[in-house]
């Protein structure tokens, strides 16, 4: 079926759906916009189908903390437009922090350094 408002392919339900009927498509967002995530509404409107992306919002990030020397999972879920400082594997200081946009993650300004010994 097309679906007004979409980019994508919407997988929908084999029963037809009735007029002034809304139906929930969960996790459907990212079919539609892979940087999203969440549930798309259809409506039936006099023989159209009309996709609502209220219920989309931007993918968040997760990220391998093994990677770079960091040792937590503290980062493992970033909302979108969020940022998280790392713990490090003992022996390294954490400086700056890990960034999240639209699902992609940022490690550009993150590192685990080593620490001096004093």
């Amino acid at each position: 079926a097309v679906v007004n408002g979409t980019a994508g392919d919407v997988a929908l339900p084999e029963e037809p759906v009735s007029h002034l009927t809304t139906i929930l498509l969960p996790d459907s967002c990212q079919t539609v916009n892979p940087e999203m995530e969440g549930t798309l509404a259809v409506e039936c409107y006099a023989g159209t189908l009309t996709a609502s992306d209220t219920g989309c919002r931007e993918a968040s990030c997760s990220f391998d903390a093994t990677t770079l020397h960091r040792a937590s999972a503290s980062c493992e879920s970033v909302p979108s437009g969020g940022s998280c400082a790392p713990s490090c594997w003992t022996g390294y200081s954490v400086v700056g922090e890990l960034t999240c946009r639209r699902g992609q993650v940022d490690i550009s300004s993150v590192s685990c350094e080593p620490k001096s010994c004093d």
